[in-house]
C-alpha cells in the first residue's frame, strides 16, 4: 500500500511539474513584448489554445474532408450501418448501467479492494501503468477516441447536420477528440435519427473492438510470411536485472521448464504458476558423506549448507536417508542433480530401493527449475517465478530471418491490439453511462422521446432523474476504482 501510494506520489508530482511549466511558458511567451503578438497569432492560426493541465487544436478545415468521406458507402448502406449502431448503443446503454452496479455491490459485498474486478479503473502511470508502456496507452486512447468521434461525424452528415468543426486534446495525462455539430441541425431531427448520431460512437467502438480481437486470433496466419510459431517462445526483450541475464539473450528460444514442453506463452506462464517445489530422484550411491556440509538458518525453516562453496552448487535435503523425519542435507551440483525425474518420495522414483527424493533447501515463495533453451546450456533458475517472468519479455513468434527488430514486432503488435480491445471496450461502456456530459446523456433522451408522447416536462423530469443516478453510481465506481489501484 505505501509503495502504490508513494508511486502515486511521484506521478502527481511529474505530471504537475510538466503542466506548471508548460503554462508558465505560454505565459512568458503572451507577456513578453517581442514575441506576444506572434506566438498569439500562431495559436489563432493553428487553432490551439493552452490552458493548465490542457492543450487544445481546433479546426473546421477537416470538415469537407468529413463530408467526402461519408460518400464511401452507398446512402442505403450508411442507413443500415448507423441503425445497427442505434441499437447496439440502445442495448448498451442497460448493460453499462448493469455491470457497473454489479462491480459497487460486489465491492460493497467484499472485504477486499481488488482492480482486477473492477470495470472501469483509473490509470495511473508509474502505478498500474508501466512507464515502458505509457506511448500504448496515449497512442490507443487517442485512436479510440478518434475514431469514435469520426463515427457521429460520419453519422451527421448521413443525417444531414452539419459539421462546425472538428477538435483533438490533451488533458492532464489522456488524449482525446471532439466533433462540434450544429445545434439546430441536431434539434429537429426525429428520434431515430437522433439515435443513429448519438450511438454512433459506441458503436465504432464496439467495432474496433471486434476488428481488433479478429486480427489478434488471425496474427499467427497474418505473421506467417515472417514468422513461425508453435517450437517454443522467443524472448524479444529482457531486462539487465534479471536473474537469468546473460544466460539467456534477445533471440534465445525457451523449450521447456523441468522437462515439460513449452510451445507458447500460455505455457510458460503454467509452468511458473506451481509454487510447490518438486525433488528430484537421485541414486543413494551418488550421495557421498563427504557432501554433507555444516549448516546453518538463513530464513525460518530453511537451510544453507553450501557456504557459498560456489555458483553452482545448491543445499539439497532428503529425509529418507534414515529412520524417524530427521533431514540430511546436501551440497550438490545443482546442474548435475536436477536432471532425474520429478519426485515427492522415492516411491515416484523407477528405483525406489535404491534411490531418494532429493529437495532443494527454499524458502515456500522460492523455486528451483531447469529452463531448457536453444544455448548451450540449461538454465538453473532459484528464486520467485514472478521475478523471472517479469524481467523478460516473451512471444509466441520465431523470425526467420534474424534481424533484432522483427523479434519485437509481434509483441508491439499484440500489446497494441490489446491495449485497443481493453481501452476501446472501456470508452465505450463509459459513454453509454447516462451520465452527464457523456453520449449517455443524448442517448437517454432520444430513447424516452422515442417510446413517450409525454410533455417536455415530464421528459425532463426523467431524464434528470436517470442522470443523476448514473452520474453518481459513474463517480462511485471511479472512486472505488482508484482505492482498488491505490490498496493493492
Amino acid at each position: 500500500h505505501r509503495t502504490s501510494v508513494g508511486r502515486m506520489k511521484w506521478a502527481v508530482w511529474t505530471v504537475a511539474a510538466f503542466w506548471l511549466l508548460l503554462k508558465i511558458g505560454d505565459q512568458l511567451l503572451q507577456r513578453n513584448g517581442t514575441l506576444s503578438k506572434r506566438y498569439m497569432v500562431f495559436l489563432k492560426r493553428h487553432g490551439l489554445s493552452v490552458s493548465l493541465g490542457k492543450i487544445q487544436w481546433y479546426t473546421n478545415r477537416a470538415n469537407r474532408l468529413l463530408v467526402q468521406s461519408s460518400d464511401f458507402l452507398p446512402g442505403h448502406w450508411q442507413q443500415t450501418w448507423f441503425a445497427v449502431g442505434a441499437v447496439i448503443g440502445v442495448l448498451l446503454l442497460p448493460l453499462s448501467v448493469g455491470l457497473l452496479t454489479y462491480t459497487l455491490l460486489s465491492f460493497m459485498g467484499s472485504s477486499t479492494a481488488d482492480a482486477k474486478d473492477h470495470v472501469l479503473v483509473p490509470v495511473v502511470p508509474g502505478v498500474n501503468l508501466p512507464w515502458n508502456q505509457l506511448l500504448y496507452f496515449l497512442v490507443t486512447i487517442a485512436v479510440s477516441g478518434v475514431l469514435h468521434e469520426f463515427g457521429h461525424a460520419i453519422a451527421a452528415v448521413n443525417e444531414d447536420v452539419r459539421i462546425d468543426g472538428v477538435g483533438l486534446f490533451f488533458f492532464i495525462l489522456y488524449p482525446g477528440a471532439y466533433v462540434n455539430l450544429h445545434t439546430q441541425h441536431l434539434t429537429i431531427l426525429k428520434p431515430m435519427q437522433k439515435l443513429k448520431v448519438f450511438c454512433a460512437g459506441v458503436w465504432h467502438n464496439v467495432v474496433i473492438v471486434l476488428g481488433s480481437l479478429t486480427i489478434l486470433y488471425c496474427l499467427p496466419w497474418i505473421l506467417l510470411p515472417l514468422f513461425t510459431a508453435g517450437k517454443g517462445v522467443v524472448v524479444d526483450a529482457i531486462s539487465e536485472e534479471s536473474p537469468v541475464y546473460g544466460q539467456l539473450l534477445v533471440g534465445s528460444v525457451i523449450l521447456s521448464v523441468d522437462g515439460s514442453r513449452v510451445t507458447n506463452r500460455r505455457d510458460w506462464t503454467s509452468s511458473l504458476v506451481p509454487y510447490h517445489q518438486h525433488g528430484f530422484c537421485v541414486d543413494k550411491s551418488d550421495l557421498e558423506e563427504t557432501n554433507v556440509k555444516a549448516m546453518h538458518a538463513t530464513l525460518p525453516g530453511v537451510v544453507e549448507c553450501c557456504q557459498n562453496d560456489s555458483a553452482s552448487k545448491f543445499c539439497f535435503y532428503t529425509d529418507e536417508l534414515q529412520s524417524g523425519t530427521s533431514k540430511k542435507y546436501f551440497c550438490l551440483n545443482a546442474r548435475r542433480f536436477t536432471i532425474g525425474l520429478h519426485c515427492t518420495k522415492k516411491s515416484d522414483c523407477l528405483k525406489p530401493d535404491q534411490s531418494v527424493c532429493l529437495r532443494p533447501s527454499l524458502d515456500p515463495q522460492s523455486r528451483l527449475f531447469r529452463i531448457t533453451h536453444n544455448g548451450a546450456k540449461d538454465v538453473i533458475f532459484v528464486g520467485h517465478p514472478l521475478v523471472l517472468h517479469q524481467s523478460m519479455s516473451l512471444t509466441d513468434y520465431h523470425p526467420r530471418i534474424d534481424l533484432f527488430v522483427l523479434y519485437q514486432l509481434p509483441g508491439v503488435i499484440e500489446t497494441f491490439l490489446q491495449y485497443l480491445i481493453a481501452l476501446s471496450a472501456a470508452l465505450g461502456i463509459l459513454n453509454s453511462v447516462p451520465a452527464y456530459y457523456l453520449d449517455g446523456q443524448w442517448i437517454l433522451g432520444a430513447i424516452i422521446d422515442f417510446c413517450t408522447s409525454w410533455s417536455v416536462e415530464t421528459k425532463n423530469r426523467l431524464s434528470d432523474i436517470v442522470l443523476i443516478s448514473g452520474s453518481i453510481l459513474l463517480l462511485s465506481n471511479v472512486l472505488l476504482g482508484l482505492i482498488s489501484v491505490l490498496t493493492t
